[in-house]
């Protein structure tokens, strides 16, 4: 009996030294803890970039900036809401994009931001295979048609109906063009808002109005039907 209680003891000890000699702690280098806090909050709006895909100079004056900010810290002399109109920087309180507070520890924002900016390269690389993306085109040629004088021309929507043989042209300073072969411009619309997709039916022709082209949070998009010589909405966001 003592025998096997000695036996036993002997056993449990030399497990328990093994388990300690096996034992060892998983250091977290700072650069690893930089790339887990970048993925790890970087991915609750959107896919996680890599740091290399831009430039050293965007990440830190321009992107950087707008990623701390909407998690609610603010770089000295940048203002989130800059340009925004006062309806604007309403919505964008009442929803708190800008959150109240801090979503992240300044300690771990300055880890991911050393992160990005140490892999970011000082310039990115041209991709020359762009550089032959406007090759001479062999399946047809190329004929330049006048729509209207403005500059730059700024096209938002381009659809052809086939049943009128009708190519309608939306473009960013509140105009729809109708234009046709061997004929040209066959009607001009004003629109409220840029036109981004018309809808034909037999008998009607329906807008799709974006309302502001550039990003906002305001509602002003709409969907219009065509009726004498103006688009008349239907639905307003």
């Amino acid at each position: 009996m003592r025998l096997r209680l000695l036996l036993l003891t002997g056993i449990s000890i030399s497990t328990i030294l093994f388990s300690l000699n096996s034992f060892t702690v998983k250091t977290v280098l700072p650069a690893e803890e930089g790339r887990e806090l970048f993925i790890r909050y970087c991915t609750t709006c959107h896919l996680a970039a890599e740091p290399v895909s831009l430039t050293k100079e965007i990440w830190k004056n321009h992107v950087l900036p707008v990623m701390a900010s909407r998690m609610g810290l603010i770089y000295p002399g940048y203002d989130p809401l800059r340009g925004l109109s006062a309806e604007e920087r309403a919505i964008v309180n009442k929803a708190h994009i800008i959150p109240d507070q801090p979503v992240i520890s300044e300690e771990n924002w300055k880890k991911l931001e050393n992160y990005v900016l140490k892999n970011a390269p000082d310039s990115v690389a041209l991709d020359e295979k762009r550089l032959t993306r406007n090759a001479p085109l062999k399946q047809f040629e190329r004929e330049d048609i006048q729509i209207d004088r403005t500059s730059p021309s700024l096209i938002t929507s381009l659809k052809y109906n086939p049943q009128t043989r009708t190519l309608w042209i939306g473009n960013f300073y509140n105009k729809v063009f109708t234009w046709k072969y061997y004929e040209g411009v066959t009607q001009t619309i004003d629109t409220e808002r840029p036109a981004v997709d018309f809808n034909f039916s037999p008998n009607q022709t329906y807008f799709t109005e974006i309302g502001k082209l550039y990003p906002t949070e305001l509602s002003t998009g709409s969907y219009a039907f065509f009726s004498s010589n103006k688009a008349e909405p239907m639905l307003t966001t």
